[in-house]
């Protein structure tokens, strides 16, 4: 059982300036590729790597904080 935001408010986190993180919650290396389970959802709902905050590289990621 996943725990994504449902699409509609990942639109409405990105529309309101919300930073969003993607993640996996893997236990095991098996569960590594749920990862396309977060990008899809992100996409549906319109967010792109400007939104998600672990696109960024270190010095972006430290600089936003």
């Amino acid at each position: 059982m996943r725990l994504d935001l449902p699409d509609a408010l990942v639109h409405e986190a990105v529309k309101s300036g919300v930073k969003l993180t993607l993640g996996t919650d893997a236990h095991h290396a098996g569960a590594l590729s749920n990862m396309r389970y977060g990008v899809s959802v992100a996409r549906r709902g319109w967010a792109e790597s400007a939104h998600i905050v672990n696109t960024r590289s270190l010095q972006e990621f430290l600089k936003m904080l």
